[in-house]
């Protein structure tokens, strides 16, 4: 079986990369994404979700590195993670 998610969204904190006692990177940020819609009584309103994001090993220190390249140049981000199981 084979799952693929794809978050897009602004990156609400900077990258946190720190390494487990084994050497296994980990880094933790969140982003948040938003939907605009409009209500029953015809106006517009836009709701926003956060989501925190864990990586791991080689994942977590890619990350770490293009959040220096995002923070100099934009703060979008666009995750796509591909699960078999």
């Amino acid at each position: 079986m084979y799952n693929k998610v794809t978050l897009l969204g602004h990156l609400t904190r900077d990258v946190e990369l720190r390494y487990t006692p084994s050497g296994t990177a980990v880094a933790n940020t969140a982003i948040a994404t938003s939907k605009k819609f409009k209500k029953q009584d015809g106006s517009s309103a836009e709701e926003v979700c956060f989501i925190d994001l864990a990586f791991f090993g080689r994942s977590a220190e890619v990350s770490k590195m293009f959040d220096t390249l995002l923070s100099e140049n934009a703060d979008d981000i666009n995750v796509v993670n591909n699960t078999t199981y």
